[in-house]
């Protein structure tokens, strides 16, 4: 006679299979398959070659990129070395360095996932030098597998930074011009910054501290500005103030927002002009009348 069991017999489906004298197999989680993660500006070969990206130009220190990887829902990825590690025990954070060719093959389960990466010093691993949101380094992997390319953009130290002239003023007169040069810069390693690319600030706005310090010649661009220093009586310092956003690092973390920073330059003025002395001119002038008789 044939029996048969409802849902309602038993309290689970396991429960059921097992009371009817089945076998039950354990489900087999996603298959994992192959992420090729790699730093934008290193070329992929025989040894890492720095082409300045990642935000960074050739003067930057030597340095890695910690990457934080999550899935579509916002969870973090953990790893055991750099394969999926599903019990969330595992490393939170893969690294690209020189040591790997600043490249990783990661294995996960197919979906869409996100790279947050933050650029650090080798000499301290204190110095956030660039930084990729995670809204700007996503990636689909599928069953055939993918790749990913990190970007990232270079974080600006206003204290590094400098508004200054191309050429040393010693002292600046009134009615003289002078250029003054934009320098964006990293925070400093070992004494040096590296230089932020225009392509990671807005465009600049210059002013100057007060309509009597001078005149802006032109609007100026994200490398300077030209200005004519003019002052007063009462007003003899020539101030000039760059505006802009660029990626400023978040007290205490790793990471960056674009957000608005002023970079400035201030010089007294010599309230005189510079006045060019011409050499006198010496002529001789005809003589008329009769010659002298010495006789």
């Amino acid at each position: 006679m044939r029996r048969t069991v409802s849902a309602l017999a038993c309290p689970s489906l396991a429960l059921l299979l097992a009371s009817c004298g089945h076998s039950t197999a354990t489900p087999t989680a996603s298959p994992l398959t192959e992420l090729r993660l790699s730093a934008t500006g290193f070329m992929v070969g025989a040894a890492p070659q720095d082409l300045g990206g990642l935000g960074l130009t050739s003067d930057a220190p030597a340095r890695h990129v910690v990457v934080t990887v999550r899935d579509d829902s916002g969870q973090v990825v953990t790893f055991n070395g750099t394969t999926y590690d599903p019990t969330g025990t595992g490393a939170a954070t893969v690294e690209l360095n020189s040591g790997n060719l600043f490249r990783r093959t990661l294995l996960l389960p197919s979906g869409t996932y996100t790279f947050e990466n933050a650029v650090k010093d080798d000499a301290t691993n204190a110095t956030l030098l660039a930084y990729g949101p995670a809204a700007e380094n996503a990636g689909t992997l599928t069953t055939t597998g993918g790749s990913v390319r990190l970007t990232a953009h270079a974080v600006m130290d206003p204290a590094s930074s400098v508004l200054a002239p191309t050429e040393n003023v010693p002292q600046l007169f009134t009615d003289s011009t002078v250029n003054l040069a934009l320098s964006p810069k990293t925070a400093g390693v070992n004494g040096a910054s590296a230089t932020v690319p225009t392509s990671d600030i807005s465009a600049v706005t210059y002013s100057l501290g007060s309509p009597t310090d001078g005149v802006l010649n032109g609007a100026g661009s994200k490398v300077g500005v030209n200005v004519t220093a003019r002052g007063a009586a009462d007003d003899t310092t020539l101030n000039v103030t760059a505006s802009f956003s660029a990626w400023i690092r978040v007290a205490g973390t790793d990471t960056a927002t674009f957000q608005s920073v002023s970079v400035s330059y201030a010089q007294g003025i010599a309230m005189y002009a510079v006045v060019q002395q011409a050499a006198p001119l010496m002529g001789f002038a005809p003589i008329s009348g009769p010659p002298l008789n010495r006789g």
